[in-house]
């Protein structure tokens, strides 16, 4: 996330829908990933747009020194409350204008946090705070929904509508739409929530940038993230015009 607190997305900022976010159940891809790319030895890792903290947890569990970075307080105050958050740093900032006085071996992101950096200089100064802040030979791993997949036009109602129960809100119904803008790499989605207990419906607008890989590979490129490992699906199968993902890890050179 990278726009202040009154401007984020409603469910990265309303506490009812924060309170939802560990209920989507959709993370078993990057839970099966990204602790095995960042190995069993213990590291200093970094999570950026951390959310929730579930990864962040996930890490720490494995023995990692882990930092949790996110701008949006309500989130990160879920991810204070879980069971072993006093083994995390948890900071509140901005990913494209941070300063850490620790350099780290890994700096994460995931849940498709890289896509709300809308325009290139948001990006490059993203990219530049992370060099900045990993040590020589530290690595940057991040997904990307590849564009040419167009996934977007599968966000409808029909696909899309699922039921989540919550202990003390009760059965909500949500469910994401999403179209193209006007910039044919901005794509809006809209998340719905209808909280059945109460009636009440909550909406969620938010944008998402489509960037190609080849202009994600040039950024890293004059960020100092020259060496690239790029996969296009969870099992690290190539990247191809079809795969639903970039996923990639680039890593700071050591001089």
């Amino acid at each position: 996330m990278t726009a202040p607190l009154d401007a984020m997305p409603a469910h990265y900022a309303d506490p009812d829908l924060v309170a939802l976010y560990d209920l989507d159940g959709r993370k078993a891809d990057e839970a099966s990933f990204y602790p095995v790319v960042v190995g069993a030895t213990p590291l200093r890792v970094l999570e950026a747009g951390c959310g929730t903290g579930w990864l962040a947890h996930e890490l720490a569990r494995h023995g990692h020194r882990v930092t949790g970075l996110d701008p949006a307080a309500n989130m990160l105050a879920v991810a204070r409350a879980k069971a072993g958050a006093d083994a995390i740093a948890w900071i509140e900032a901005d990913m494209r204008a941070f300063e850490l006085p620790e350099r780290f071996d890994v700096i994460v992101l995931t849940g498709h946090a890289f896509q709300v950096l809308f325009t290139d200089d948001d990006i490059a100064l993203a990219l530049a705070c992370f060099a900045k802040h990993l040590a020589p030979g530290g690595r940057l791993m991040f997904e990307t929904r590849n564009p040419l997949a167009k996934e977007w036009l599968s966000w409808t109602r029909e696909r899309t509508s699922t039921m989540l129960q919550h202990p003390s809100l009760g059965p909500v119904e949500v469910c994401w739409l999403g179209r193209l803008s006007r910039d044919p790499e901005l794509v809006v989605v809209d998340g719905h929530f209808h909280f059945l207990r109460s009636g009440v419906h909550k909406v969620s607008n938010s944008l998402l940038r489509f960037a190609p890989q080849a202009t994600l590979q040039r950024l890293l490129q004059d960020a100092g993230l020259g060496a690239q490992t790029w996969h296009g699906g969870w099992d690290k199968c190539p990247v191809r015009p079809t795969s639903p993902e970039l996923i990639v890890v680039a890593q700071r050179s050591r001089g």
